[in-house]
């Protein structure tokens, strides 16, 4: 049975506004997954790796899906060589300001990306560049987030066994979208055959300004089929004027031969 690493993780924010006391939250994911992970010793071809969750918190509710698949002459993840990744996300988060009371308002973010992925040790890194997609439906004129933008995301992860039974990972992102950036980290230690568990720890921002961070725990379950998981938490802003709150996650990992 392969061992599959996979980050989900997605983060929900809230933000302050300079004038006149107007404040505004939102949520929205954040790539979901790190490239899966199998020793080297391990027979098997995955030429693709796809994967879907969802994510809520105490003012947003959404979910995503993503896929990765290798480019390379052999077809296989665990090649060196080029890779075509593509992520979706979407929900809807509660919104507050002056003459705009507990709004819902819904999101889009989407990319497609060319990487390159290299194995390194027991683990892999990639890089990834693309074109990126984000959407606000807020009714409020004087919203930080509203609209639509395009333009570019970067992401650069690694993940791979740290030491017997542990497993780490690693993954930063930035698009120009509304300059979202974020950070995310995940320890996991081997309990049983099929079972992880660890810790993981996120840093997100925005140009509304706005940042915050997550604090919690992943479990994660090998099966036949592939991976489940599920993650929770604290959740801490940092921008002035907006209360901290939880998160919660599932997700479910299937590779492809």
């Amino acid at each position: 049975m392969r061992s599959f690493l996979t980050l989900s993780v997605t983060l929900c924010s809230s933000m302050t506004l300079m004038g006149s006391a107007l404040a505004q939250s939102t949520g929205e994911t954040v790539n979901p997954s790190l490239p899966p992970v199998a020793a080297k010793t391990e027979a098997g071809t995955v030429s693709t790796y796809a994967w879907a969750g969802t994510w809520f918190s105490d003012h947003y509710l959404g979910g995503y899906l993503g896929a990765m698949k290798s480019l390379n002459a052999t077809g296989d993840l665990w090649t060196d060589g080029f890779v075509l990744r593509g992520d979706v996300s979407g929900g809807s988060y509660r919104y507050d300001s002056t003459g705009f009371v507990n709004v819902r308002v819904g999101t889009l973010d989407s990319d497609v990306m060319l990487g390159y992925r290299k194995n390194v040790g027991k683990g892999a890194f990639s890089a990834y560049v693309g074109p990126s997609y984000a959407f606000h439906h807020n009714p409020d004129p004087a919203a930080a987030l509203r609209g639509d933008e395009f333009g570019a995301k970067f992401l650069a992860e690694y993940s791979g066994s740290l030491a017997q039974n542990l497993e780490g990972s690693l993954q930063g992102s930035y698009r120009t979208t509304f300059s979202t950036y974020s950070l995310t980290g995940r320890l996991l230690y081997r309990v049983s055959d099929s079972a992880w568990i660890g810790p993981q720890a996120t840093l997100f921002g925005n140009d509304s300004p706005f940042r915050e961070s997550t604090f919690g725990g992943v479990l994660k379950i090998n099966t036949k089929f592939g991976e489940i998981g599920v993650s929770g938490g604290y959740r801490h802003v940092y921008t002035s004027g907006n209360s901290d709150g939880y998160f919660a996650s599932a997700y479910l990992g299937i590779p492809f031969p």
